[in-house]
């Protein structure tokens, strides 16, 4: 019977994250990222479009590193987002304030403002809702369906 430390070493010595896919795929995950259509993606990568649509539809591994680098890169954008979102809100504020400009860009401003704060406000009452929403299935019991 295999030891522990026997099963946990080999398992350590497995390919991790990108590095279990082959060079084709990995090319094809960057490509993913930087093409605009699949078509693109292929011929950057050099393979044929129909395998990359292949190994999206079959391949479990593929999917999930091609799921795992775009989220990566979608939360480096968003840090990004975050950090010049000062600077864009006072930019919006200039050209609101801005009596003299075009009024085609204030109201443009003003629009997208009033957009972002209802959001804001329904993405806050979202969250409280869920919270309430998670407090009462775990204090409905333990023998319920529900778990959080």
């Amino acid at each position: 019977m295999p030891r522990l430390n026997d099963i946990i070493a080999r398992e350590e010595e497995k390919p991790q994250g990108i590095d279990r896919l082959t060079t084709n795929q990995q090319r094809s995950i960057e490509a993913l990222l930087e093409s605009r259509t699949f078509c693109a993606a292929a011929e950057r990568a050099g393979v044929d479009r129909r395998t990359i649509y292949r190994w999206l539809r079959t391949d479990e591994i593929f999917r999930e590193e091609y799921s795992a680098v775009r989220r990566e890169t979608m939360g480096q954008t968003t840090a990004r987002l975050q950090e010049i979102s000062k600077s864009a809100a006072e930019e919006l504020k200039t050209i609101i304030e801005n009596k003299t400009g075009p009024v085609a860009s204030r109201i443009s401003a003003i629009r997208t403002a009033l957009d972002y704060a209802y959001r804001a406000v329904e993405l806050e009452d979202m969250e409280h809702r869920l919270v309430d929403v998670e407090e009462a299935i775990k204090n409905h019991g333990s023998g319920s369906m529900w778990r959080v």
